[in-house]
């Protein structure tokens, strides 16, 4: 039978010995399968079994073709048929190139290219230089650069283990930890190489830092010997020490200018990674610190604070209808060319004003920061003190609120040059609202110097007596009331109200959304008590970020009820007319946006435990539980695929169940411990709880097949110290065996011994009692495997889910871990419930929204649906009503 090139069946030439031989009809799909260093390795996807089979138009071959970014074509390779994959190699490191491929039939003619696709090669691994340098607390380790790029955003994510634990990411070939590090402890360091989401295979070096160590070897005898020369050798040993410490100093000094020099160097914005260390996991930022912008005058405890994009932008913003915001929202967290970080980036620094007088010599020790300053025409000026020069300046500078002008005053939360000067501004302006937006002291930095007395105490500063009459701490904010008064001039005093909101942390925004919305709308009562010609004093540590932030909270709810729509971009990008980096970081300007969203359209979601009534009729209601749910979704998408890759790289991507559910690279947990098979992934992420960071680990249930990650959960729970652990699926085919049922039965999961010592068995659960042994190193856990939660049902049974989680509520100091089979639909609604009853015992107060809210930030998809939300709502209600026998005093 004769086929046709050009159909699909039996030609109707039937018995015709003539051949069409047209061109091939077929363009073959290019798939990426990897990529190493200079080399990538493609796959043409086969085509039909009857294209093949045509007498002169079977295919022969393939011929692919790669070009360069701006489509430059720098070379075709053919392929024979029976090898539908090729290499590409000798390419360049860190390089973007654009591959297509099409088919060559028997007669040498070629189809049509297929469709292309773009392939970024990924750095090289990096090697660790064996010269470190360590002296005293402090190391520094070196690596090669790993681009053949100049000058690209290639990162570099470290670990250094051993007597102490770091992680993190840096853009720089070299890091030093400044503290912890000590002799004769091994350290092990590794590092790998990220470009643009493509990640290397990491280097590991062992560190030991000898020089000071005792040896234990030297026998008595020789130290009878050296007994003579310890008193003549002391002194020496000192000047060594000191020329060790200087030499370190010099070093370190060295690093950053080097640093400096580089960054001067560069016109290329540097965006920072998101980093997972042990003491702040997750800090979020998209914009890089300027870690060279303090001047050298500043105190030894401040710190710099993060800088803006330098790109200019003119591009225009409409404001926003209230009735398309939740659209508005999640178009612009979906949207990855055209999102929100792109509309942060095109706020730029327009103008750009000179602050001459803020750079002056005299002024320079006025300023905490020396990236925040004021610009000259918008500053505010003092009353010139005689013969004392600079006396004019404070880092302080005008702005306009929603509808009137200079409403508001941005300046740095005052250093000790300038306490003196805050109430001279105070007094000048006749303010009678000051607003703090940050703490005195943030992770052991000075943030603002205490500028005020204490409660019912007096200072004088400068020539202005201060009273503190009133201090009232409301838990989230501390109200105080000063009486003011000149000094000689007991008649002419007046009040001012200081409010300091304490749950905001710094290069961060807050959880306390109605919290913060409330303290904002007390500030603001206070202030219509007043004229609107007196400006409203804000500040935070550099009087940018915190304070930029909560000035556009206040004049977007202010349009928003006046006008029925926001236009946040157009008023941060005032703000910025006026003042220096107002709204920092990306995540302060998405804060806004989610702040109106949940004000707006989600109301009071705060309910005291004994207004149950209330509590049911927001259950019942389904437009709280749709604008809930809406508001929600708008605030946390889905993830795009650049912030789950770590999940994606070719060692870990059959560690997942479902593919499409994978951790945030910035929350998952990093196993630690080693393992010989294992990489330090697993598919597990962590959620915080409204006051307790980490609180809970979701995962999947350990998998059996492709590959058996039983000893990487053992891995996991032995790392984080955990000591409960729940089980809220039925184990099926495709879980792995990690403990015996039987009791007294060890199991092996690699380097772990795992063997249940007892098991109590209720209606709706198993607690079990289980021992882990690693190299006898033996630890204990509970776990709690609940046994009423139907496979084809999207929510438990009421009664006992609420019994399990009331037997587990309680002081857990290391993460709780929780799984299903895909460690996010049960597990998230248990740490929902969970964290919700937490929240009621200890502070009397039910608010679903806002402990999902918190949960979300690390797993955007949990609790995405309205069955398991209202549930939620069943949940309390139940566990006030019929669980607990007097809710009000839980």
């Amino acid at each position: 039978m004769v086929y046709d090139s050009q159909k699909s069946g039996p030609a109707s030439n039937v018995g015709s010995t003539k051949l069409n031989c047209s061109k091939p009809l077929v363009e073959p799909v290019t798939t990426l399968q990897t990529r190493k260093d200079r080399k990538v390795i493609l796959n043409l996807k086969p085509v039909s079994s009857d294209y093949d089979r045509i007498q002169c138009n079977y295919i022969l071959g393939y011929q692919v073709q790669y070009s360069d970014i701006d489509r430059n074509i720098l070379d075709v390779v053919n392929t024979t048929n029976s090898s539908k994959q090729v290499e590409l190699s000798g390419l360049s490191r860190c390089t973007g190139y654009i591959i297509n491929a099409r088919v060559v039939n028997n007669m040498g003619i070629a189809g049509n290219w297929g469709p292309e696709i773009t392939v970024q090669t990924a750095p090289s691994e990096p090697s660790i230089e064996s010269n470190f340098f360590a002296n005293g607390t402090h190391l520094l380790v070196k690596w090669n650069l790993s681009c053949d790029i100049p000058d690209s955003q290639v990162t570099y994510h470290y670990k250094l283990s051993g007597g102490i634990f770091r992680q993190g990411t840096t853009t720089e070939t070299e890091f030093i930890f400044g503290d912890g590090i000590e002799p004769c402890i091994e350290y092990t360091f590794t590092v790998l190489a990220s470009y643009l989401n493509v990640n290397t295979t990491s280097d590991t070096k062992k560190i030991v830092f000898e020089t000071g160590c005792d040896r234990q070897d030297s026998n008595k005898e020789e130290k009878t010997k050296n007994h003579e020369k310890e008193d003549s050798g002391a002194p020496i040993g000192v000047i060594i020490g000191c020329i060790s410490a200087v030499v370190a100093i010099l070093l370190i000094l060295t690093v950053l200018i080097k640093r400096r020099r580089k960054k001067k160097s560069s016109s290329i914005p540097h965006t920072s990674q998101v980093t997972q260390s042990g003491d702040d996991s997750r800090c979020v930022a998209n914009v890089e610190p300027d870690f060279e912008s303090e001047s050298a005058y500043q105190e030894p405890d401040s710190e710099p604070v993060y800088g803006n994009t330098q790109l200019e932008s003119n591009l225009e913003y409409k404001s926003v209808e209230l009735s398309k915001l939740h659209d508005y929202v999640m178009m612009r967290q979906t949207n990855v060319e055209n999102g929100f970080e792109k509309e942060f980036e095109n706020l730029g620094i327009l103008p750009a004003f000179p602050s001459t007088i803020a750079k002056s010599s005299i002024n320079r020790k006025k300023n905490r920061y020396a990236n925040v300053i004021p610009y000259d025409n918008t500053r505010v000026v003092l009353d010139q003190i005689e013969n004392v020069p600079g006396s004019d300046y404070i880092n302080a500078s005008y702005l306009d609120g929603y509808r009137t002008p200079h409403e508001f005053i941005a300046c740095q939360g005052p250093n000790m040059a300038s306490v003196n000067d805050m109430w001279r501004m105070v007094w000048k302006e006749r303010s009678r609202v000051i607003v703090v937006v940050t703490n005195l002291v943030e992770g052991n930095k000075k943030k603002c110097e205490q500028y005020w007395p204490d409660v019912n105490g007096r200072k004088v500063y400068g020539d202005i007596s201060v009273t503190n009459d009133n201090e009232m701490n409301h838990g989230y904010y501390v109200a105080r009331i000063f009486q003011l008064q000149k000094v000689g001039h007991d008649e002419n005093t007046y009040k001012v109200y200081q409010f300091q909101f304490t749950e905001w942390p710094d290069k961060s925004v807050s959880n306390e959304v109605p919290q913060l919305v409330h303290f904002i709308q007390t500030f603001r009562k206070t202030q219509q008590d007043f004229s609107n010609s007196v400006p409203v004093i804000v500040h935070c540590s550099a009087g940018a970020g915190r304070t930029g932030t909560v000035i556009a909270i206040a004049a977007m709810l202010d349009m928003s009820r006046e006008e029925g729509k926001v236009d946040v971009f157009n008023f941060v990008r005032k703000m910025r007319q006026n003042r220096t980096q107002m709204v920092q970081t990306e995540e302060q300007y998405k804060f806004i946006y989610a702040v109106i969203l949940e004000e707006l359209f989600c109301g009071e979601t705060v309910i005291p435990i004994t207004d149950v009534e209330t509590l049911r009729q927001m259950q019942r209601n389904p437009l709280t539980i749709d604008y809930q749910l809406k508001t929600l979704n708008s605030l946390f998408s889905r993830p795009a695929d650049d912030l789950t890759s770590h999940g994606r790289k070719p060692e870990n991507i059959f560690k997942n169940r479902f593919n499409e559910i994978l951790p945030l690279n910035k929350a998952r947990p990093f196993l630690m411990s080693s393992s010989d098979r294992g990489t330090d992934y697993i598919n597990a992420s962590f959620c915080d709880v409204y006051r307790n960071r980490n609180a809970y680990i979701v995962t999947q249930a350990p998998l059996g097949n492709p590959v058996d990650t039983s000893e990487d959960f053992w891995r996991l729970v032995f790392d984080y110290k955990s000591q409960v652990i729940v089980q809220l699926n039925d184990m099926d085919q495709t879980c792995a065996t990690y403990f015996h049922k039987q009791i007294r039965q060890p199991l092996k999961c690699g380097q772990f011994i795992v063997t249940v010592k007892t098991a109590v068995k209720n209606n709706f659960m198993i607690e079990r009692k289980i021992s882990i042994n690693k190299d006898n190193n033996l630890r204990e856990i509970v776990h709690f495997e609940f046994r009423q939660w139907p496979k084809s049902k999207m929510i438990p049974k009421l009664d006992p889910f609420v019994k399990l989680i009331a037997s587990i509520v309680g002081s857990n100091e290391n993460p709780i871990i929780v799984h299903c089979l895909n460690g996010i639909r049960r597990s998230g609604l248990f740490c929902l419930v969970h964290s919700m009853i937490e929240k009621m015992r200890k502070e009397k107060m039910v608010d679903v929204f806002q402990v999902l809210k918190i949960l979300r930030s690390t797993c955007p998809t949990m609790v995405d649906s309205k069955a398991q939300y209202n549930f939620c709502y069943e949940a309390a209600i139940f566990y006030l009503t019929d669980y607990c026998q007097d809710y009000a005093n839980l």
